[in-house]
């Protein structure tokens, strides 16, 4: 998911996976809901992209 996030320039996206990836796992959620959340805004600018 990394790789493929900075190859669209969702750089963010990727940072964050990574941050979670070396996190290991984690009791509080917030982190998911966050990445859920970036993941969300990132596919629609990429649909927009594609529809124009």
């Amino acid at each position: 998911m990394k790789s493929n996030c900075n190859t669209f320039g969702a750089l963010r996206l990727g940072l964050m996976a990574r941050e979670l990836e070396l996190g290991g796992l984690l009791a509080d959620a917030a982190p998911l809901a966050a990445l859920d959340g970036e993941y969300a805004r990132v596919a629609a600018a990429l649909e927009e992209l594609c529809t124009g």
